[in-house]
């Protein structure tokens, strides 16, 4: 087999920080060659200048194929012309066959990057957060599977998903409908009104109502001082009939934990939000403002049978995963396995249910691969969720 080598050309080849791309590359060779190559393993450690590219089978067509390359750092990536970035071995049992005085002499490659495979890196890449402990070539797998299932996180301008697996129901038989006035607040809360109102509008969490229901807006002291902008739904929850599915006691947690090497974490991006309201119980989430009358179309915080539509919803999507592979208390998941490999197939498994349900992860509260030194943190986080 003939060792292959490739240079790129400096001119816009570039890549984003944490992204890749796939180079296309025309060699030195002639045209008619046709054929399979093994491109070799190759990375570049040297600061500024950090990138990888995985062993791969790749297809020549006519003396052009493309390659991937990874770009590990978190800044943008160029390289150089003429840098040497992998060999290639060349299937000798090529459709087309170099002549045999060509083939004796030294091959070279020259690359040049085709735009329309420049992958953009999506602004959530550079937030995921990985295991210390893993390897350059770990941190490449993970990012290779969470970019297959990008519909897992946010899109544009933080856009969530809205599944469909579910819809959350009010049921209140006969009971009288319940209405309140508008609780009176400071000029600096109803600006926090305004802007909650404004921002759910704008997201289709909320529309304007003429229901005769109407609960009030309360606002509840954060740690740090801050207000939270919260509904009051005492009064309805006092109408509404109780769901009894059970959330999760789960006392051999330990147990299933017990061997495994990797854990990944993370929840859902305003969870409850992903869940639509029945249309005909909208009306009855109805809350009152100094300036108007809203219904939410998704689920709010803060009605009672809110955990128990959530954890059936997540029992559903994960039903065939659960306990063998991951964890669930309403939207946070754990995935957990006994070495890498096992791990990566698993949280692969997990993303893909979540993908098919339309259910997106929180990036920024999220955590892949990371290994049996940061124990001691799940198992805190189980005590914190209520799973022990």
């Amino acid at each position: 087999m003939k060792k292959v080598r490739f240079a790129y050309e400096v001119e816009d080849i570039s890549t984003e920080s944490l992204s890749d791309l796939m180079m296309f590359v025309a060699a030195e060779i002639p045209r008619k060659f046709s054929g399979r190559g093994a491109v070799k393993f190759n990375r570049c450690a040297h600061p500024g200048k950090e990138w990888m590219m995985p062993s791969a089978v790749v297809q020549i067509e006519k003396g052009k194929l493309k390659i991937p390359i990874f770009n590990l750092q978190s800044s943008p990536l160029q390289v150089k012309r003429r840098d040497l970035i992998t060999t290639i071995d060349i299937d000798l049992e090529a459709e087309v066959v170099m002549e045999t005085k060509e083939a004796d002499s030294p091959v070279s490659c020259m690359a040049t990057a085709d735009e329309s495979m420049l992958k953009p890196c999506p602004s959530w890449v550079e937030k995921l957060r990985f295991g210390e402990d893993l390897s350059e070539e770990e941190k490449i797998n993970l990012l290779a599977v969470i970019k297959r299932r990008w519909r897992c996180f946010p899109g544009k301008d933080g856009q969530i998903g809205k599944t469909d697996q579910a819809e959350h129901l009010i049921d209140t038989s006969d009971a009288q409908k319940v209405r309140s006035a508008p609780y009176r607040v400071s000029r600096y809360e109803r600006e926090i009104v305004v802007d909650e109102v404004a921002k759910m509008l704008r997201s289709g969490t909320i529309r304007p109502s003429l229901s005769p229901w109407a609960s009030p807006v309360v606002f509840v002291r954060k740690k740090d001082g801050g207000h939270r902008f919260c509904i009051d739904y005492r009064r309805l929850n006092l109408v509404t009939n109780r769901d009894v599915y059970p959330l999760p006691l789960i006392d051999d947690v330990l147990d299933r934990l017990s061997g495994t090497k990797f854990f990944s974490s993370f929840d859902l991006a305003s969870g409850y939000w992903q869940v639509p309201v029945a249309e005909k119980d909208q009306c009855k989430t109805a809350f009152i403002t100094p300036d108007g009358l809203y219904e939410f179309c998704h689920l709010p915080f803060g009605l009672n049978n809110g955990p128990a539509i959530f954890q059936r919803l997540m029992d559903k999507v994960l039903s065939r995963l659960k306990w063998h592979m991951c964890f669930v208390y309403l939207d946070d998941v754990l995935v957990f396995g006994k070495n890498f490999q096992e791990h990566q197939e698993r949280l692969e498994l997990v993303l893909m249910a979540l993908e098919k349900a339309s259910l997106t992860l929180n990036v920024e509260k999220s955590v892949f691969a990371t290994s049996r030194a940061f124990r001691c943190k799940i198992i805190t986080r189980l005590f914190r969720l209520g799973f022990l």
